[in-house]
């Protein structure tokens, strides 16, 4: 891909989920060709194919918030664009690089763009504003922030603040973003993602800082990847609990949620969020001085 970095958010904690997840980059993008950004506070990291930076500009013990690593290794990259995903996101079919360069080539057309979401979430967007399969997202609403996506550098950095953590970046950072006139697009229901890596709510990679074990040991287990479960631990599904997809909701979720809508506990949401929307322009006006 032309002009762009993968950019691989993770850190020191997460090393050992580095080597598969190269390695089903490499299976499943066999002419990958992009430099690469590693995101991480000390350790180095290596696998053969791949040219992988790693900056270690901290000292060992550091604490450093992610914001502002994140921050600092953007300084480093030398591409107008990044492709954005976390460490835990091991690819589960081929990438279509051709419609990833299609989207390439729509940032390079349009500079109000901001990013291009990779993967479907059920959640509000501009169904009359289409652009191949995106769909806009409207200046105010939730998760305009989505790590899978190919994100203009140059935008990315204006949306995050260096005392953030990944969590507050997604919410106020996504409030943040409401203040400005860029475009946030997201892929469309019913088309299959642009990299599959088993998007789910709850049970896929890493979650709470452990393995979720029913999703990645029988993956790595076909693939013939042995990895240490024991650092991180293993985070077990609950008994009675199926694998959620997030890019379909159930429809008993559906009902819940319009019915939700109705109850009172709605208005004093509505009241934090005209608050949130409040603090977020005044974190832009701070920043523009």
């Amino acid at each position: 891909m032309r002009n762009c970095t993968l950019f691989v958010a993770s850190c020191d904690k997460y090393y050992q989920a580095w080597e598969p997840f190269f390695f089903f980059l490499k299976k499943h993008w066999p002419k990958f060709d992009m430099p690469i950004i590693l995101n991480t506070e000390t350790k180095s990291f290596a696998y053969e194919g791949f040219d992988i930076k790693t900056f270690s500009m901290y000292e060992k013990g550091e604490t450093v918030p992610w914001g502002k690593r994140m921050l600092d290794h953007l300084d480093k990259v030398e591409t107008d664009y990044i492709l954005l995903m976390l460490e835990d996101y091991f690819l589960r079919s081929d990438v279509n690089e051709d419609k990833l360069n299609q989207l390439i080539t729509l940032l390079d057309e349009n500079e109000d763009i901001s990013t291009f979401n990779l993967v479907n979430a059920p959640i509000k967007m501009d169904k009359n504003k289409q652009l191949g399969d995106f769909l806009l997202r409207p200046r105010k609403g939730k998760y305009r922030f989505v790590c899978t996506g190919l994100w203009r550098v140059s935008h990315l950095k204006e949306y995050i603040l260096p005392d953030e953590s990944p969590w507050e970046w997604e919410v106020y950072g996504n409030y943040r973003s409401a203040f400005t006139e860029n475009k946030f697009y997201m892929l469309k229901e019913g088309v299959a993602p642009y990299i599959d890596y088993g998007f789910s709510y709850d049970w896929m990679g890493i979650r709470k800082g452990k393995w979720v074990i029913d999703d990645v040991g029988p993956l790595f287990e076909k693939n013939g990847l042995k990895v240490n479960f024991d650092d991180l631990g293993i985070y077990r599904r609950p008994k009675n609990t199926g694998m959620r997809s997030r890019t379909k909701p159930s429809l008993r979720k559906k009902i819940s949620t319009s019915l939700a809508q109705l109850k009172l506990k709605n208005v004093k949401k509505r009241i934090e969020e005209i608050k949130m929307y409040k603090i977020a322009k005044q974190q832009v006006e701070h920043q523009k001085k």
